[in-house]
């Protein structure tokens, strides 16, 4: 709730916030079967940095998709069909891209080109404006699903290398929360670079938060020794 409005922030219910999640960890660290594992997370770097880049990319591709949807609307005028349309390939090239790299068991080169293309996403994005043409458009959304088809699978594979059996269950539903937290993080970025109205403005400032985040997700993977070129290689 509090990062629905950050605009006019209700500062008594982040304190509230981070109480209750005081009072949440303090509870699991004491749980015999805990529903998250503080005591894992604290002794897994590696794992910790793999949620770290989940929630980024969720964020990302979220904060793209929605607000790229919704400044196509307002901004440029096209109806719910067309944009659809437009973002029809984001999906398709998403498919694509995880089969290739899954059947492959690439993880560390995914995870860096996922940051590299949404980069690349995000300054197609500074190049726009409420007249550019659809083909701008569509290959702006080609790089976000390239950044979608590149970090879902190997994300998942980092985990997997990265957690042992006993515990792979709680570090599963934890990679679920991670993106979740990325997807409603998103819309709270979406409402501070647009503010009332999607405009050319909004959407570029928006576009320059996703460089930030780009970026952060290449070098995190890049210093990151722990990730491996290959699932195979474990």
């Amino acid at each position: 709730m509090f990062l629905s409005a950050l605009t006019t922030p209700a500062w008594w219910l982040a304190v509230l916030a981070v109480v209750l999640a005081g009072v949440l960890l303090l509870r699991e660290r004491r749980a015999g079967s805990p529903l998250i594992d503080v005591r894992m997370l604290g002794r897994n770097g590696p794992l910790q940095r793999t949620y770290l880049r989940t929630i980024l990319a969720a964020l990302a591709t979220y904060a793209s998709m929605y607000g790229t949807s919704q400044w196509m609307e307002q901004s440029m005028g096209l109806n719910p069909a067309a944009v659809g349309l437009i973002l029809i390939p984001l999906s398709l090239l998403s498919i694509v891209v995880a089969r290739v790299v899954s059947s492959r068991a690439w993880v560390r080169w995914p995870l860096i080109l996922a940051g590299v293309a949404l980069t690349l996403s995000a300054g197609v994005m500074l190049l726009v404006n409420h007249s550019s043409g659809v083909g701008l458009l569509i290959g702006m959304t080609l790089l976000l699903g390239l950044t979608n088809g590149f970090s879902s699978f190997a994300n998942q594979a980092a985990l997997y290398l990265q957690t042992t059996a006993a515990e792979i269950a709680v570090a599963s539903g934890l990679l679920r929360t991670s993106m979740y937290l990325g997807a409603i993080g998103s819309s709270s970025l979406i409402g501070i670079a647009f503010g009332p109205s999607a405009t050319d403005a909004g959407f570029h400032t928006l576009a320059w938060i996703l460089v930030a985040i780009g970026a952060s997700m290449v070098l995190l993977t890049a210093f990151d020794r722990s990730v491996p070129a290959v699932a195979a290689e474990h």
